[in-house]
């Protein structure tokens, strides 16, 4: 059964929000944006990218030509970020794998972030998206997760830009987030 870290974080602090648990899990300590599949240490990671490079190869990567059966077993570990709203500032969660919700203590898919309003960790993350998509090149992200009662455990997240036909943009990202090494 998956250890539900916002309870264990709401034992320290009975008025700690998710959004607030999110915040203090994760810690980013190295971020490449344009990273190339050979600076990833995971292979599951790797194997995204380097589809990733594949398909850009020919131009923008389209959203519908992603797969999520390429990582087989992996999906559980892989997220999809899309824009949202009229002005497309914010961002919706449409896919959180279920390893992602286990690592994180809950699943916060169809969550909408965004870099106007809600939590400090929220608009960071909207921004850290919108430099991806802007971009038009893969971002590498490593750190560690911080959890109540546990070491810190090291992490790499790979976020790579998906097109829609036809625009100027990306319009969403897809991104794997897995531990370096077998938790303790």
């Amino acid at each position: 059964m998956p250890i539900n870290y916002l309870r264990l974080h709401q034992m320290r602090d009975p008025t700690a929000t998710a959004d607030q648990v999110a915040a203090r899990v994760l810690e980013v300590n190295e971020q490449i944006a344009g990273a190339a599949s050979s600076l990833l240490q995971h292979p599951v990671n790797r194997r995204l990218c380097e589809w990733w490079e594949e398909r850009s190869a020919s131009g923008p990567v389209l959203r519908r030509t992603f797969d999520p059966t390429l990582l087989g077993r992996n999906m559980r570990d892989i997220y999809l970020v899309r824009r949202t709203g009229e002005d497309g500032r914010g961002f919706v969660l449409r896919i959180v794998g279920e390893r992602i919700a286990d690592i994180v203590g809950f699943d916060n898919t169809g969550a909408v972030i965004s870099p106007d309003s809600g939590p400090e960790a929220d608009r960071g993350m909207a921004a850290y998206y919108e430099a991806v998509m802007a971009s038009g090149r893969p971002s590498l992200c490593r750190g560690f997760f911080n959890r109540a009662g546990f070491p810190r455990v090291p992490f790499e997240a790979i976020d790579c830009p998906l097109w829609e036909p036809d625009a100027d943009t990306a319009a969403s990202l897809v991104g794997c987030l897995l531990l370096l090494h077998p938790e303790g």
